[in-house]
């Protein structure tokens, strides 16, 4: 990063700690699953050179979901397969207003403020099989039925549309939050 000064690089570090991660079928748990993570949290929030070979915060693109792996949404309901819907929403708005806050550059995915999904359960009697767990995780070459949007989830879930937008207004107009 060093060399490449006005070039952005995703921050994986940042990613992890605050919602956990998965590759190729091994997940844990971040922060907000209640992972000890607040060391790397707390380095990433003050945008800690620690965290990669950046020199300025406007290198550290931070994020929580991305088109690869399990949205968050995602993550989080195999992460807590008990929790309601509620509890997992609660835990989707506070990663993505972590990732929000951060220090960087902050990217969301389409859908993300609302808990988008790509798992589509194909069981026989409606439950998630292997094989679509492995679509959501993996889905560039999975169908539609995967990879389009819910739209109707805006309707539902207006509240957690309204929190994260007032955290991108509190970002915004917030000195402390800017990378300038």
């Amino acid at each position: 990063a060093y060399q490449m000064p006005n070039i952005g690089f995703f921050n994986d570090n940042q990613r992890d700690a605050v919602k956990g991660g998965e590759v190729y079928g091994a997940i844990k748990s971040g922060f907000v699953s209640g992972a000890a993570t607040e060391p790397i949290l707390a380095k990433a929030i003050l945008g800690s050179r620690e965290l990669g070979s950046y020199t300025h915060p406007n290198q550290v693109l931070n994020y929580v979901e991305a088109h690869d792996n399990y949205n968050l949404h995602d993550l989080l309901a195999t992460l807590h397969p008990d929790q309601s819907s509620e509890q997992i929403m609660r835990k989707v708005e506070t990663a993505t207003a972590m990732n929000l806050l951060m220090q960087g550059m902050a990217f969301m995915e389409i859908g993300q403020e609302f808990g988008r999904t790509k798992l589509v359960a194909t069981g026989e009697n409606g439950e998630l099989t292997h094989d679509d767990r492995e679509r959501a995780m993996n889905s560039y070459n999975a169908p539609d039925s995967v990879n389009q949007v819910n739209w109707n989830l805006i309707n539902e879930r207006q509240d957690s549309i309204e929190f994260i937008r007032q955290v991108i207004r509190l970002k915004t107009k917030t000195g402390a939050f800017s990378y300038s």
